[in-house]
Parts: structure tokens; sequence; C-alpha cells
């Protein structure tokens, strides 16, 4: 194996009253790649009198949480209860889900699949609800692979999920221009 110089720098980071620094070594490309270190790998070091150094491989990143993937975990919490929860409850339930969540998709499941929120009077807690869904149709979404009336239709589950949240969304229209005609002939 060649031999190599590692250069030790340092540099001033902030400077609070005290002047702080970092310091770096700089590792060629040959050294790193015959000891067989992969990037973002983990160097722990023990300052008992000694230095030890052990390399820990990197750490997976997370997957990043997808609409869809959020959209079918808040559903299926939701479709479960039909009081509904609180944001914080479905997340104890559910795995990977935000702090907080995204704004723009908090409206687009109102669209989707029928997500309500409502202010509780006594605790003043935003509830999420869902709408109430037929045994049929519950039976038709919850199902990952094809559900019961897809095997005898051959229709695939990602048209008959469209097709239940069309459903939901003509169902929720004719409800509100319902409510709009019966204020209209109370006037």
């Amino acid at each position: 194996m060649p031999s190599y110089t590692v250069r030790f720098q340092r540099s001033e980071t902030r400077r609070f009253g005290k002047v702080y620094f970092k310091h770096q070594i700089v590792i060629p490309k040959g050294i790193v790649s015959a000891i067989g270190w992969q990037p973002q790998a983990k160097l722990d070091v023990d300052r008992k009198g000694r230095i030890i150094v052990q390399i820990r491989s990197p750490e997976p990143k997370p997957k990043k949480l997808t609409y869809e993937d959020f959209c079918k975990q808040v559903h299926q919490i939701l479709l479960l209860e039909p009081n509904g929860l609180t944001w914080s409850e479905i997340r104890g339930k559910a795995i990977g889900l935000p702090i907080k969540p995204n704004a723009l998709w908090v409206r687009m499941l109102g669209s989707d699949i029928g997500l309500k929120r409502v202010i509780q009077e006594k605790t003043y807690q935003k509830i999420w609800k869902i709408e109430p869904l037929d045994r049929g149709k519950l039976n038709a979404y919850m199902d990952e692979g094809r559900s019961q009336s897809d095997k005898k239709t051959g229709i695939s589950h990602e048209t008959a999920i469209s097709g239940l949240k069309r459903e939901l969304c003509s169902a929720r229209q004719r409800s509100e221009n319902h409510a709009l005609e019966k204020g209209k002939t109370e006037n």
C-alpha cells in the first residue's frame, strides 16, 4: 500500500466572547477505498487517555413519506374510529407520520377520503373524522390485493379505489346540494 500524508486542519467556527474552532482531517481517496469506508460512515473516538477509532456503517435514511402512504395510514385509522381522533392520537397509532401534517395533504384528504375536521366544544381540540362507509365499500378499500368484488369483476384495485373516491365525492356533493336546496325552500 502506498504511503499517504494526512493533513490536519483547524478553522474558526464562531465567536461568542471566545473563539471556537473545529478540527478536520482530510483523508485521501486511496486510503478511504483501501480501508473500505463508505460515505456518511460514523467514527467513534474514545478519549480515555488513548485514541481508539471505531467505524460504524452509515445508517440508512428513512423512507420519505408519500401522499399515498399518508392518505392510506390516516384513512385506515379513521375507518376504525367512528367518533374521530385528534392528530396526536392518529400519530400514536401510525408509523412515520410527521409532528405537523402537510396542510396541502390535509386539504387533499378532504376531497379524496371525505375528511372532516371539527372542533370539539368541550376541549376545543380539532377532531379528524371521515364519513362512514357501508361494509361493501369498506372491504373493497381495505384489501391490499384484490378485494372480493375485484375477483368477481376483474377490476384492478386502483380502479376500485378511484371509483370509491368518485362515489364518496358525488355522495358528499349530493348532500351539500340537498342542504342548499333545503335552505332555499325555508327562505
